[in-house]
């Protein structure tokens, strides 16, 4: 080449020519140097595509306006294929010796090309393209000009690779920026001195300082407890990461806030330590949740252990304070009488302030709103606006009122306040409306208990003041419990000495019991019954007795009752009038309570004194009047009381039947009656002769009876948690409505289980057979963990609470009671 410059100027002009340009300037601007320095008829660059799969040309023609050179050249389909297989530069003298089945081949014809040279573009010996130049001579391309193509193929292959590294690199700058801005992550870099010094947009949202503020602080500033993290610190600033670090921040407004943090050390291009950087996630509103959810199971097992309303009342307050991260708060409960709002318990609140609001009374704007029965949440500036004085002066920044309800009424609130915070965090007030529902559960729980301890102590009261004896037994005829009358009776110091002892011990002929029990399985129970029992020293004595029994679903005995009166004396009496005078021998038959003879006539012949006792009327007010007994008789009693027919019970007793009075004071009274015909000894019908005995307090105390276990079923069918009572032996004798749903039996199942440890999984029932021993022994034990197994084999977490079932002081079976720890609050 003649003219051909100098090959290491041209190269070094190409050099400067090159530097600092993108990868499409660099290709166009080695055309346009090749162009200019060596006079082509045609030069082009193609690049391998990224699946190698073709090429696409840049052609440069400096004779031809337009090139007609597809995009994109397959390989199979062009003879740089070569250049993949061989890797080589190629170079052909005469195209026109070569086959021109290829398109490109064809425009290279056209465009007057006689030879041409492909030189491969390599990049760590890797193919990424070939620069192509064409003579329109043949053998036009000499050595020279092909070791000049050589070397700008090898500066263009390093210039390439530098400038994609370059864009690259600028590209990934722009998605890093764009992800650090836009990142949900808070993001903050520290120096070594841990100041500030870069934070994005969520940072700054997180911790709700702007940038200027931010960059001018340091990282204690933020920290709420600064020497909790000075060893994460030196962890970072010794060079290692810190991975799901949990600490807590302190935002510009105060309230403090939970982070997870990630972070990761710093270096400058030498290899030096110059800060770290640190990723924080807000994980604030999933540890408040986690942290009600807590406070609530603690709240539900403790309750299930007490039973005293004052103890619950703090228990629930406490909750909802700790839940709302407040510091005071109060317990109200409605009066049932007068409706007003009554202030029971209160904690954190100054003495000015609780004196005004212990008493809202029941048409006040305060008590309307408790029983409009949302959950109302006050913010500071709603407090300033609608407060009253009290509140401003002891410092009540925001408040909330948690009604709570009995069934469908609201029966009082939980309010609770802070001095510090201007409103309660939005995350909790989910949290605090499903306290609301377990306040009302365990308060509806623990009121139902305190009617029932009150009707029990007014049925106890009963029990010990009556004049009759009462006696009551198990299953095995054990005396389980005895009033003081039943001691007298029959002849014991007291109660005590009669429990433990077996009812046989007290029949006058024991085998009359199995007789008894007998004529009692389908009615359960009789009244009026004549029994000769044995007294302590010996002897016999007569009774009035009325006899009832309890059966559970297999007919099984349970318990029986006896209430019972001695007539001996009257006894007695009768038999000493029947060896006297027909008239008194007839009357002393039923010489108890209210005995009379009515004539013939309907005329009263006889009524003994205690008539006026029973009605309020003396004897000579009948004698005189004897439409009065009609009279006194209650309306709807009257027609059975006056054609009523006795029925023989089995052992030949007369059946008595029972009727209203009203006496003479207004007050309603029951009575048994008796009577049968007077036959003389010559057969003459004399009449009739009947004997009037107040039950009053006996009917009250068996309704009292039958009202109190009917409430204790009821109370144990409204607890939310499931319960099962068992025999000592674990077979399951009751179960409440929660118990069949937790398990998935349906009541008709019960019959069938016979151990409570089929209601878990086989590798806890040596477990729970353990435990239950050890609570009959009387060790005191806290809940225990199982696995529930239901009846479809499908299994649950619980926890198993026992408690044993005594009667007399003696284990007689087992009540557990079930907290199923897949619920959620």
């Amino acid at each position: 080449m003649t003219d051909q410059p100098d090959i290491f100027k041209t190269i070094s002009e190409f050099d400067a020519l090159i530097s600092h340009l993108t990868s499409d300037q660099i290709i166009m601007e080695v055309l346009h140097f090749l162009d200019k320095r060596l006079h082509l008829v045609s030069a082009s660059v193609n690049l391998l595509t990224p699946d190698g799969s073709g090429f696409t040309p840049v052609v440069i023609d400096p004779e031809v306006s337009e090139v007609l050179v597809p995009s994109f050249i397959p390989v199979e389909v062009t003879h740089l294929i070569e250049i993949i297989n061989i890797n080589q530069p190629i170079y052909r003298p005469d195209i026109s010796n070569h086959e021109t089945k290829y398109a490109i081949d064809h425009q290279l014809t056209k465009l007057g090309l006689k030879s041409d040279f492909v030189v491969p573009l390599k990049i760590n010996n890797e193919l990424i393209g070939t620069l192509n130049y064409g003579s329109e001579v043949v053998n036009g391309i000499d050595e020279d000009t092909r070791q000049l193509l050589i070397l700008v193929a090898s500066r263009l292959s390093y210039a390439l690779h530098v400038a994609r590294l370059l864009e690259q690199t600028q590209l990934s700058e722009k998605k890093f920026r764009d992800i650090y801005e836009h990142s949900l992550a808070a993001i903050y870099t520290f120096n070594r001195d841990k100041n500030f010094i870069d934070s994005n947009q969520a940072g700054l949202d997180l911790l709700g300082y702007s940038r200027d503020e931010l960059l001018q602080m340091h990282i204690s500033e933020v920290d709420a407890k600064p020497k909790e993290v000075l060893p994460a610190h030196k962890e970072l600033l010794s060079g290692n990461s810190l991975s799901n670090f949990e600490h807590q921040l302190r935002r510009e407004d105060g309230r403090i806030i939970t982070v997870l943090n990630n972070s990761i050390p710093l270096y400058d291009g030498g290899g030096n330590l110059t800060g770290m950087q640190s990723y924080l996630f807000d994980i604030t509103e999933r540890r408040l949740s986690e942290e009600a959810q807590r406070i609530r199971r603690e709240l539900a097992l403790d309750a299930l252990q007490i039973t005293d309303i004052d103890k619950i009342i703090r228990l629930c307050t406490s909750a909802a304070i700790r839940i709302a991260g407040v510091d005071s708060g109060g317990f109200y409960l409605f009066d049932e009488t007068s409706g007003d709002l009554q202030l029971r318990y209160s904690v954190g609140l100054g003495e000015d302030l609780v004196r005004t609001i212990s008493h809202y009374s029941a048409r006040s704007v305060n008590a309307d709103l408790v029983r409009n029965g949302k959950t109302v949440f006050l913010t500071g500036t709603e407090m300033e606006a609608i407060l009253p004085p009290p509140f401003r002066e002891e410092g009540i920044r925001s408040a909330v009122t948690i009604p709570f309800r009995n069934d469908d009424r609201v029966v009082g609130c939980i309010n609770i306040a802070s001095h510090e915070h201007t409103e309660v965090p939005t995350v909790v007030r989910e949290d605090l409306d499903s306290l609301s529902l377990q306040v009302s559960s365990i308060i509806n729980r623990v009121l139902s208990a305190e009617k029932l301890q009150r009707s029990v102590s007014k049925y106890r009261h009963l029990f010990e003041q009556t004049s009759d004896g009462i006696l009551i037994s198990n299953q095995e005829g054990v005396i389980t419990d005895a009033n003081e009358a039943g001691a007298v009776i029959l002849g014991y110091d007291g109660p005590g000495d009669l429990v433990g002892t077996n009812v046989l011990d007290h029949y006058a002929y024991p085998e009359d019991r199995a007789g008894l029990i007998g004529q009692l399985d389908n009615s359960n129970s009789f009244s009026n019954l004549e029994l000769n029992v044995r007294h302590r020293d010996g002897s016999l004595i007569t009774v009035l007795a009325s006899v009832a029994i309890e059966r559970d679903r297999k007919r099984n005995l349970l318990r029986g009752s006896f209430i019972f009166t001695d007539i001996s004396e009257s006894k007695q009496a009768e038999t000493a009038l029947r060896k006297s005078e027909e008239l008194f021998r007839t009357i002393a038959y039923f010489n108890y309570d209210w005995e009379y003879w009515i004539d013939q006539e309907g005329k009263f012949r006889y009524i003994s004194p205690s008539v006026e006792r029973i009605t309020g009327y003396s004897p000579d007010e009948f004698t005189q009047d004897p439409d009065l007994y009609r009279r006194i008789v209650h309306p709807d009693d009257l027609p059975g009381a006056l054609s009523h027919r006795h029925q023989v019970s089995d052992d030949g007793n007369l059946k008595p039947i029972l009727f209203r009075i009203t006496h003479r004071d207004g007050n309603e009274h029951w009575i048994s009656h008796h009577c049968v015909p007077v036959v003389s000894n010559q057969g003459e019908n004399l009449g009739r002769r009947g004997s009037n005995r107040d039950v009053t307090e006996q009917i009250k105390m068996e309704q009292a009876l039958k009202e109190s276990e009917a409430r204790f079923r009821n109370l144990t069918e409204l607890l939310p948690q499931p319960v099962v009572e068992t025999d000592l032996g674990g077979k399951p004798a009751y179960a409440n409505q929660k118990a069949f749903e937790a398990f998935r039996y349906d009541k008709p199942d019960l019959a069938g289980i016979d151990s409570i440890t089929e209601m878990v999984i086989p590798e806890d029932r040596k477990r729970v057979f353990a435990n239950i021993a050890h609570r009959v022994a009387g060790e005191n034990l806290e809940g225990n963990e199982y696995t529930g197994l239901r009846k479809d084999g499908t299994t649950f977490p619980i926890i198993l609470y026992t408690n044993i079932i005594r009667e007399a002081g003696e284990p007689k079976g087992i009540r557990i009671i079930v907290v199923d720890l897949s619920v959620k609050s």
